[in-house]
């Protein structure tokens, strides 16, 4: 794929410690055309099998954003070797978030659901770019975050970049609290945390006797995605809760999350394998999201992360079935805390008519003392043996400002 872009105008610059490549090439005409971003990362990784991450991995980049709409991706990440994806014709969709001063904030999502390579491209004020990515290699998830200075990219590769996409999606941002946060910058501080059921010590009596291989089950994750300033004790704890009372058995946590992580962790750890043994699969049990939220004025739910918004077509997109697997969210229970995360069904659809459980969500502005409502909903009630998801919304702090929504065939009960 690299030998057909080959002999265009490279401009060279050394941004810390990472180079960039930022190129354009011209139609005969004189027309822009596409654009061509190359770029060291140093990332983080998540190694699922043996529950460990690495937080300084090495790796490289080259984007091919074409004036179709469409994108050209080669990907390598440094583990032992260099371990190369590829994909052809991504399409690009372009986010416009519009602030009350009428700014705007452009986001370019490139999303390859088969490939489970994930990226975006956020405009910012200062008119420079910050690139996310995220994918993964069999039981290992990679994720990078770079900073392209304006000094780098000039405007007519920035116009280019504009210009490329496929479908656009826009949104009003009337809360100036919440503007002003998502209007600064800042890279993410992705802090990945994995964990998973202790090894259980067995007291053997008598002659010993060797012991077989453990039992390995499919794995089900608890999902947490979390905003820092929506951090508390109980938004961080609650994994090690549900693991030592309720049926699931790892959790994955991840502090501001980017929209690439958010669609590589639903995509990852909800794949299930047709022909390798059980333990290979894995299902996401329970899923919770502490973010900004609102909703547009087709009444379609969204809620904010690093580098963007999700939307419920993110989450139906990674719902995906091919010939050795398929993803679904197979009896998840969904919390979103986040405003309006119900004012509407749509996210809620999202989950549910793929085989989800239950959707908590609330359709107002819920109170802030979420960490108590997360902490009585799931410590208090599900995870000590009150099954029953309505109860436990009904003796929940601040309960009252949640519903839960369901399909018409949705169990109103934790799985076994």
């Amino acid at each position: 794929m690299r030998g057909r872009w080959i002999g265009c105008m490279l401009i060279i610059v050394i941004l810390g410690s990472i180079p960039f490549a930022i190129a354009s090439q011209e139609l005969g005409d004189g027309m822009e055309s596409d654009v061509i971003i190359t770029s060291s990362l140093v990332g983080t990784s998540i190694d699922h099998e043996s529950m460990t991450v690495n937080l300084n991995v090495d790796g490289e980049i080259t984007l091919r954003v074409k004036s179709d709409g469409y994108c050209d991706i080669h990907l390598c990440f440094n583990y032992l070797s260099c371990l190369e994806k590829e994909s052809e014709n991504v399409p690009i969709v372009k986010k416009v978030s519009i602030l009350p001063d009428r700014k705007q904030i452009v986001t370019l999502d490139i999303s390859d659901y088969y490939e489970g390579t994930f990226l975006s491209i956020r405009f910012l004020n200062n008119k420079s770019l910050s690139l996310y990515v995220a994918t993964e290699y069999d039981e290992i998830q990679y994720s990078a975050h770079v900073l392209i200075d304006s000094e780098t990219i000039g405007l007519i590769e920035i116009r280019s970049l504009l210009d490329s996409y496929v479908q656009c999606k826009s949104n009003e941002i009337r809360n100036r609290t919440i503007a002003e946060w998502f209007e600064n910058e800042n890279a993410p501080s992705t802090v990945p945390q994995v964990r998973g059921l202790q090894d259980s010590v067995s007291k053997v009596t008598g002659p010993f006797i060797p012991a077989g291989p453990p039992p390995r089950e499919p794995r089900i994750y608890f999902l947490n995605h979390f905003m820092t300033e929506a951090e508390s004790n109980w938004i961080l704890d609650i994994g090690q809760v549900l693991i030592a009372n309720s049926w699931i058995t790892h959790e994955l946590t991840r502090r501001d999350p980017t929209i690439s992580q958010v669609k590589s962790d639903l995509k990852f750890c909800s794949k299930k394998y047709y022909y390798k043994p059980d333990w290979y699969s894995k299902t996401i049990g329970a899923y919770m999201v502490n973010a900004h939220g609102n909703y547009t004025g087709t009444q379609d739910v969204f809620w904010r992360c690093f580098g963007g918004d999700v939307y419920a077509s993110d989450i139906t997109s990674c719902w995906i079935s091919t010939d050795t697997y398929y993803c679904l969210p197979d009896s998840c229970i969904i919390t979103i805390l986040s405003c309006y995360s119900l004012y509407s069904t749509s996210m809620g659809d999202a989950f549910m008519d793929y085989n989800a459980r239950a959707y908590v969500g609330s359709p107002v502005t819920p109170g802030l003392n979420q960490n108590l409502f997360i902490e009585q909903f799931w410590g208090t009630n599900l995870a000590i043996g009150n099954t029953d998801i309505d109860y436990a919304l009904a003796h929940s702090w601040g309960g009252f400002e949640f519903d839960c929504y369901y399909t018409s065939c949705g169990v109103r009960t934790l799985p076994n």
